[in-house]
């Protein structure tokens, strides 16, 4: 059977041509031409779309999206981390009784001690009224800067110190190259000693450049603080009138993860 592939941009309405990259070549030469085709997407359309493409692929097997349970893909266990998954119990009375409870800790007790469980209306309820705090804009600030404050403080020591590594190498490449002139290290040692401290080099960049973002990203969330309150607001308004597959969808588009444990709930909004 013959595979078809379709340049995804086009259904903004851009023509993509040219040369792709290839293995061992990573090199692309396209080019694009803006509005060639009607556009099936607008670009928010076309942004939003990519947003809960990725939030799919968070879950490769699919089942969080396919669950009929409200926090599926969401509720995660606030003891172990690990996911809570939607079950139905025996019905008792010709009543069906549901509830969460933390997959590892009913797989086995050494992945979870806590057998974390909770009833599923209850759960759903007390996640819902929590996520209704933060259609105010100053809570939902306060809430992501305390959450990150710690991390956001790691990462800049962390980048203080790779800065400092990379700036040692070049100090140390300095003096090898003085140490040839002089006679001390002979061109074989030299170019060894180069070579290490590039290889370190490379490395040290890297992580550099992986830290920087993620800062970059962190402390340009005032973006998020200013969306995620009209999302909640608007999410909650209209939840009622929702299937409860668009409830999750969108539910997801704000929550990362709710952590629950048996007394508490923590919300992670996606930054």
């Amino acid at each position: 059977m013959k595979q078809v592939f379709v340049e995804t941009k086009a259904l903004m309405g851009d023509l993509t041509y040219g040369k792709k990259p290839k293995k061992g070549n990573p090199q692309q030469d396209l080019v694009r031409v803006k509005g060639f085709f009607p556009a099936i997407f607008t670009e928010e359309e076309w942004q939003t779309l990519q947003e809960r493409l990725g939030i799919r692929r968070e879950s490769s097997r699919g089942r969080a999206h396919s669950s009929e349970y409200l926090l599926s893909g969401i509720a995660r266990c606030g003891y172990c981390g690990g996911p809570m998954t939607g079950k139905a119990a025996a019905s008792y009375k010709d009543k069906q009784y549901r509830n969460y409870w933390c997959s590892r800790a009913t797989r086995s007790r050494a992945l979870c001690g806590n057998y974390n469980g909770h009833s599923t209306t209850k759960l759903e309820s007390a996640v819902l009224e929590y996520l209704g705090q933060f259609s105010d804009p100053e809570t939902v600030r306060g809430h992501i800067e305390a959450g990150d404050r710690d991390e956001l403080s790691r990462k800049r020591s962390e980048l203080k110190d790779i800065e400092a590594s990379l700036a040692d190498l070049e100090t140390q490449f300095t003096q090898n190259l003085g140490f040839l002139r002089r006679g001390v290290l002979n061109e074989q040692e030299f170019v060894k000693a180069n070579n290490m401290a590039r290889d370190q080099q490379s490395a040290f960049q890297e992580s550099k450049e992986t830290l920087a973002r993620w800062i970059e990203e962190q402390t340009g969330r005032e973006e998020t603080i200013e969306r995620v309150p009209g999302m909640v607001k608007t999410f909650l308004e209209d939840f009622h009138i929702m299937e409860p597959r668009v409830q999750k969808a969108h539910l997801q588009t704000i929550l990362k993860a709710a952590h629950v444990s048996r007394d508490k709930i923590e919300l992670e909004f996606r930054v």
